[in-house]
């Protein structure tokens, strides 16, 4: 729709904000993008890759992909049911995707990256292929499945 040439704002920023803001400020956006409920959606893969996406939301160090270390069984995504996580950490997901947490989402020839809002930014990375999840992972700290991922299902 445009471009942004000039930038003024009346606020203090933290020197430890400032790389962020930087960020959102120089940031081209390219192709088509139409609103869904709380989130403006694009199908053109060329439009802002989630690499220029993460630094929006976090640091630009990285402790690096996160690993899993136990099996996981494919399920429908139609049927959350089969997800296995606790009913206390799927009613916070939902809770989180009912308050608009799950902030970045982007699926690209099946493989699937989400940014949630907690009480930091985390990083959810999933497979999806033929209404499948074959594998889903967040960075934050709990053992087994969690909200963050919950919310990014739904």
């Amino acid at each position: 729709m445009g471009s942004v040439i000039d930038v003024t704002y009346h606020c203090k920023i933290r020197p430890s904000k400032y790389d962020r803001v930087v960020a959102k400020i120089d940031t081209d956006l390219f192709g088509e993008f139409i609103p869904l409920e709380h989130l403006w959606v694009t199908f053109d893969r060329q439009s802002m890759d989630k690499d220029r996406m993460r630094p929006w939301f976090l640091s630009p160090l990285s402790d690096g992909e996160c690993v899993s270390s136990n099996g996981f069984t494919p399920f429908a995504l139609h049927n959350l049911d089969s997800f296995p996580i606790s009913d206390i950490r799927a009613q916070r997901g939902e809770s989180y995707y009912e308050e608009h947490r799950v902030v970045y989402i982007c699926l690209d020839k099946g493989k699937g990256y989400a940014i949630v809002q907690g009480s930091e930014y985390y990083e959810v990375t999933f497979t999806y292929i033929d209404d499948t999840i074959h594998d889903i992972l967040c960075n934050c700290y709990c053992e087994g499945h969690c909200k963050h991922e919950y919310a990014v299902l739904l």
